[in-house]
């Protein structure tokens, strides 16, 4: 299991060196699509493998502007290593704003560590299990799935 951070970059998913260290994410891999300064599209281009968790945005940046072009590909949190959480982390200080063009996430927890973040687009957010933290989600025209309960204060 291995960390992968994304480059910041606009991008393909299934291109090697858009990742630190090179290499596309692998089972088990916990990813890390951090604010780049500047908005961004990461592209995902073939059905992801099982993350064990996806962070996005920066703890100690401002506002995020990222755009996660799924097309028809799914991205699965869903890993089975032996540290996975299954958690998809919007840590954005001050906010993530990320656009989900078509697609579909899948997670079993969505993590808010800060007010204000919102997912857009008309993609799917499929969270199997909780929403929980202490920030706020605005999910506007994506879909969001989520039969578990909804704890964010």
């Amino acid at each position: 299991m291995a960390q992968k951070i994304w480059n910041g970059t606009t991008g393909t998913w299934s291109t090697a060196a858009n990742w630190n260290p090179a290499g596309v994410p692998a089972d088990g891999d916990d990813v890390a699509l951090p604010d780049s300064g500047s908005p961004y599209t990461l592209t995902l281009d073939v059905d992801t493998v099982l993350l064990d968790s996806l962070a996005i945005g920066d703890p100690r940046a401002g506002v995020g502007l990222i755009t996660l072009d799924l097309g028809a590909f799914t991205l699965n949190v869903n890993g089975t290593g032996g540290g996975a959480t299954d958690t998809i982390s919007l840590q954005q200080l001050g906010g993530t704003l990320i656009t989900l063009e078509g697609g579909t996430i899948n997670a079993t927890t969505l993590q808010l560590t800060d007010a204000n973040q919102i997912v857009g687009g008309f993609g799917l957010l499929n969270i199997t299990g909780n929403v929980a933290g202490g920030g706020r989600l605005t999910a506007t025209a994506v879909r969001l799935g989520c039969p578990g309960p909804l704890t964010a204060a």
